[in-house]
């Protein structure tokens, strides 16, 4: 789907199965358009009754370090809502493995080298897609509306649901 109803973001994972549609009679009035807003409208609704939840890319990190300089680079990935994979040391360097959520990394750059003194060698790649933390889903819905210019309050069931 090209938009869900929480954040009108792209839509993974789900998966609609039509039964039964009755069309107009007429060619020149069939077609998608007739279609689309009734279903659209009742798999919002099924969503928005669902758990619904937001994906976060998740990226790999590869961080060689002096061994006097780890415990500052653990602090700085936890504070990131990151997390330690793997520790491996290599003669006087430690390399660590770890990942760290795609919006927490727009600063690890400035905090790694003030926190190593310059002296930390890191990588980064695409890792995975992960949900976003449910204490933190509310205030990210709200911000990616009033990005987009919609009403910060995201919608509910009720709202896709036709009294008739």
């Amino acid at each position: 789907m090209r938009e869900g109803p929480l954040a009108r973001e792209p839509v993974r994972g789900v998966k609609v199965i039509l039964h039964d549609a009755v069309v107009h009679e007429d060619p020149a009035h069939r077609g998608p358009a007739q279609i689309y807003p009734a279903v659209r409208n009742a798999i919002y609704a099924g969503m928005l009754t669902s758990k619904i939840t937001l994906l976060e890319p998740i990226q790999k990190l590869d961080i060689r370090v002096p061994q006097d300089y780890v415990s500052n680079v653990i602090a700085v990935i936890s504070k990131k809502r990151g997390k330690i994979v793997d520790m491996k040391e290599h003669g006087l360097v430690m390399r660590i493995l770890g990942e760290i959520p795609v919006a927490e990394s727009f600063d690890l750059a400035a905090e790694l080298r003030s926190a190593t003194q310059g002296r930390a060698f890191w990588g980064t790649e695409f890792s995975r897609w992960a949900p976003v933390p449910e204490n933190l889903l509310l205030d990210t819905v709200k911000k990616i509306r009033e990005r987009k210019g919609l009403n910060p309050e995201p919608p509910k069931a009720e709202d896709f649901i036709s009294p008739y």
